[in-house]
């Protein structure tokens, strides 16, 4: 559809232009919706001008409209006539561009007049190092319009120029065309940047896995060799243990130590070596005790 679209002729309105009779100035008849926004909060900073005075009022009062921002709103209400006809759903964004979305993806473009380099006065708040007879080299806007898209365009902008030869008009066929292509780009960008990203996560979430995987083992090493040197612990207690029952004499097992008899503290010792050693709980529940985390 969007190749149909592309591929058909499309016929920019003829620029009729009507005086304003609030400002006295010449536009555009009928306007694009967004040059009627311009249109009209110009109206309404005239009419607050007018209310002022003094600094107020030139404070308030709009630029002059000249011929040049005529002939610039003409081609601009052309082309955003031509894109709303074709789905393009035009909007105004950061000065001095726009958008137009085409496939669920918006496309910005400008309108402007193409610049120059030319040498320009040098003022006295500036200093360069290239000065040449009091002239710098600076930029200066010509009497041709440059359209150009900043999007999705074979991954690099692109531009029509005006020529002595063909004005801006002249390209609203091949400019649409354009920004359709620029859309269908742009979704085939979006889709395959949707594919990585799910790719990419996807191999993120399998290395976190490993990573946890390899975490965990580590942990449970640690523990093991932790589970070792307590065992170790463990026997020369129980080998002690062994020793006091084999050294107990009939006098010691008759006497009380401390409030205890050697039986009692011989049993006090069990205890503490049973929960001492991880092998006392056998070498399955052990296993499992390491497994799920010490």
């Amino acid at each position: 559809m969007i190749t149909q679209q592309a591929s058909e002729v499309i016929k920019a309105p003829k620029p009729v232009t009507v005086r304003s009779t609030t400002m006295n100035e010449e536009r555009v008849q009928n306007p694009h919706r967004l040059i009627a926004e311009v249109y009209q909060k110009r109206d309404d900073d005239y009419r607050m001008a007018l209310r002022k005075t003094g600094w107020d009022r030139a404070f308030y009062m709009p630029k002059t409209y000249d011929a040049r921002d005529l002939e610039m709103d003409k081609a601009l209400n052309a082309i955003l006539i031509a894109l709303d006809k074709r789905g393009g759903q035009c909007a105004r964004g950061p000065h001095p561009y726009f958008t137009a979305t085409f496939s669920g993806v918006a496309i910005r473009f400008g309108l402007t007049w193409k610049k120059k380099n030319q040498w320009v006065p040098v003022e006295p708040h500036e200093t360069y190092y290239k000065v040449k007879n009091g002239m710098r080299m600076g930029v200066a806007p010509t009497d041709r319009l440059r359209f150009a898209i900043m999007d999705h365009v074979n991954k690099d902008n692109r531009e029509w120029v005006e020529t002595t030869n063909r004005s801006m008009l002249s390209y609203v066929d091949d400019i649409v065309a354009a920004m359709i292509k620029a859309g269908q780009n742009g979704h085939e960008s979006k889709i395959a940047q949707e594919e990585w990203r799910r790719e990419y996560e996807k191999r993120r979430l399998e290395e976190d896995r490993q990573r946890e995987i390899v975490r965990r083992d580590r942990d449970m090493w640690a523990s093991f060799v932790e589970m070792a040197a307590e065992h170790v612990k463990a026997e020369n207690v129980r080998r002690f243990i062994a020793t006091i029952r084999a050294s107990v004499t009939e006098e010691d097992a008759d006497s009380s130590f401390g409030g205890k008899t050697v039986s009692q503290w011989l049993e006090w010792a069990d205890d503490h070596l049973f929960e001492m050693d991880p092998l006392s709980v056998g070498v399955g529940p052990m296993f499992t005790e390491l497994h799920n985390g010490r």
